[in-house]
């Protein structure tokens, strides 16, 4: 119950959290930065995004079945394979922490933006905060929270284009004004060929189909039709993403260039603060905070599920549950105290793994689960399919760092290629037909 909410989340509380978690403080500000920047070819993001929701249904269908408390538990349950379990599963905690400090981060910057605090203060209270609501009742908690959160962001976001909209106008008199400042941003191809484009799809579909706390919530249903009736949350998040882009080339009409010192990230905190009224700004960074802690609570409450699931467990079979679910509620004061400090002082190897984050997350999970459900089971195939898709996605990764990756493929999209192209070599070579499936 503590880690996947007994298998009995309803509608409601599933539907919050997976727009919650889909949702986060990069959201409100990245992706906005990067409208702002780039102009309407960032809109491919989000339709990515969506294609990856598409074959995360796909994933459902046959995930659900399985009987497992973690997504990790799935390399066990699927290939019986103790090494691969603990292999993903430490991936997943050192990739889900390095890359939870930019939510860390965006707290800090709106507490100080809005009250003039210390940086550091806001994300110390984020921590505490976060900590307390996993800790207390786990997923159930995050869950029935993140209802709440999604409620403020979704309405944060609605008020603002409202607003916006009686001071600019309508979305094509906004771009009819940002193609007299910028004519560029209204090309939906800039900085993009067709191939450029696949490379996305391996790295932002792909990734999102497999992506483990969407996994986590498939498990977390009370039945399949619920685990799939969640995903109705893209009505949601499809209005929201065109909204963020009307707020985004209303802020650049706003805003031609940025004060100097401010990134793009600041474009719409800038744009609310200096033309919109006090409450409307208020209303938007408490959007803002709503979202970076829907996503920052569902990571600890994962790490920590992996940790002691897949870490603890597996070290220590006879461990009682009362001692895990002691842990549970432990282990979440530790994770958001490692976090924070990496928020703070933001050391440069932090700065640096942080880059590796998703790319480890997408080769770990996609070709084990994404085609271990539809196609032959092999541990050997699993095993070497994440082993050479990690070592190439690394290398690669490196030398992109070091200004020294020449090819226009993504280190991401190279590691999932690899990967995928492994397990579909070896699977019906090594596979012996049937599996160690352990199902509901």
């Amino acid at each position: 119950e503590f880690y996947i909410a007994g298998r009995s989340l309803a509608f409601l509380p599933l539907f919050g959290t997976y727009l919650a978690t889909y949702f986060s403080g990069v959201s409100m500000m990245g992706y906005p930065g990067d409208l702002y920047s780039v102009g309407i070819a960032a809109l491919w993001l989000p339709v990515f995004w969506a294609i990856g929701t598409i074959l995360l249904i796909l994933v459902a269908l046959k995930f659900y079945e399985y009987n497992i408390t973690t997504p990790t538990d799935f390399m066990r349950a699927k290939y019986g394979s103790k090494t691969l379990e603990v292999l993903v599963a430490i991936t997943t905690i050192v990739a889900l922490l390095f890359g939870l400090t930019v939510q860390f981060v965006v707290m800090g910057i709106t507490w100080s933006v809005v009250l003039g605090r210390p940086f550091s203060e806001g994300v110390i209270i984020t921590a505490i905060v976060i900590a307390v609501i996993v800790a207390i009742g786990g997923l159930v908690s995050v869950a029935y929270s993140d209802i709440v959160k999604a409620l403020v962001f979704v309405i944060a976001i609605i008020v603002g284009a409202i607003y916006t909209f009686t001071s600019f106008g309508s979305p094509m008199k906004v771009l009819d004004s940002v193609s007299q400042i910028k004519p560029e941003l209204l090309d939906p191809l800039r900085g993009y060929t067709i191939p450029g484009l696949i490379m996305l799809f391996f790295v932002w579909s792909l990734g999102v189909a497999v992506h483990p706390q969407y996994l986590q919530r498939i498990t977390a249903a009370r039945n399949l039709r619920i685990a799939l009736a969640q995903y109705t949350a893209w009505f949601i998040l499809a209005i929201i993403y065109f909204l963020l882009f009307y707020l985004a080339m209303a802020s650049r009409v706003a805003l031609p260039e940025l004060p100097k010192g401010y990134t793009k990230d600041y474009a719409l905190v800038l744009y609310f603060r200096d033309y919109t009224p006090s409450i409307i700004f208020a209303l938007w960074c408490a959007g803002l905070v709503a979202a970076a802690l829907s996503t920052t609570d569902s990571v600890i409450q994962l790490s920590t599920s992996i940790f002691n699931i897949n870490g603890v467990r597996v070290l220590k079979p006879d461990i009682s549950g009362e001692t895990l679910l002691r842990l549970g509620r432990i282990l979440p004061f530790v994770l958001v105290a490692l976090v924070a400090i990496f928020a703070i002082y933001r050391p440069a190897p932090v700065v640096y793994l942080g880059g590796y984050a998703w790319g480890l997350l997408a080769i770990g999970y996609f070709a084990p689960v994404f085609l271990g459900l539809y196609y032959l089971a092999s541990r050997e195939a699993a095993i070497l399919s994440v082993l050479i898709g990690w070592a190439l996605f690394i290398a690669a990764q490196t030398l992109s760092f070091l200004k020294m990756w020449p090819y226009p493929v993504p280190p991401v999209a190279l590691g999932v290629i690899a990967s995928t192209v492994t397990y579909l070599v070896l699977a019906p070579i090594t596979s012996k037909r049937g599996s160690t499936t352990s199902t509901r």
